[in-house]
């Protein structure tokens, strides 16, 4: 039984682990930290001006104050102004 059965069963118990089992825990940790951080980055959607202030319920001037005191700061795609949708969810949980 390797160190993540013994996790995912949730047995209290004390453990002794030999280097080489702790190392390769530690790489598979690694993997799935980077595997989970590439797929939350390939989900990224953005968002126009109009889509952004019908979402927070403010309008296009409000939106222009955020971006000048660097409250909500969209992106340049093609020269148009686009939003991230995780940036509106932080906002949002604030």
């Amino acid at each position: 039984m390797n160190i993540t059965e013994v996790l995912k069963s949730g047995v209290n118990c004390q453990l002794v682990v030999n280097a080489t089992d702790l190392k390769e825990y530690s790489l598979n940790l690694i993997k799935e930290t980077l595997s989970e951080k590439e797929e939350k980055k390939t989900e990224e959607h953005y968002l126009t001006t109009k889509q952004t202030a019908e979402l927070l319920g403010v309008n296009a001037v409000t939106l222009w104050r955020y971006q000048k005191c660097n409250y909500l700061v969209p992106i340049k795609v093609g020269g148009k102004k686009r939003y991230r949708e995780s940036d509106l969810k932080k906002l949002m949980e604030e």
